[in-house]
């Protein structure tokens, strides 16, 4: 997941459609590609390709975008702005 703030957009909206479109292009591999995606990512990240295989394989890789994802990702990032706040006031 990534995000950018408006103002960044504003600013930089090649910059956004490209990184978005590289990461299109990652996502059509890994989907086409599962076992070779595994160890490519096993090797990256320091684990058994078999643990990777099974990451690989519980994720659904894909870039959506519509109300109900935009309201998931509001959630989360409330929740995560709240723990936050509640971290930093103990």
């Amino acid at each position: 997941m990534f995000y950018v703030s408006t103002a960044y957009l504003s600013k930089n909206p090649r910059t956004v459609e490209a990184l978005l479109r590289l990461l299109d292009r990652g996502v059509a591999f890994i989907n086409a590609n599962k076992a070779e995606a595994s160890r490519i990512l096993a090797t990256e990240f320091k684990q058994t390709e078999a643990a990777m295989e099974d990451q690989v394989s519980a994720v659904k890789y894909g870039l959506m975008i519509n109300d109900e994802r935009v309201k998931e990702i509001q959630a989360m990032a409330d929740l995560l702005l709240g723990r936050e706040i509640d971290q930093g006031e103990g």
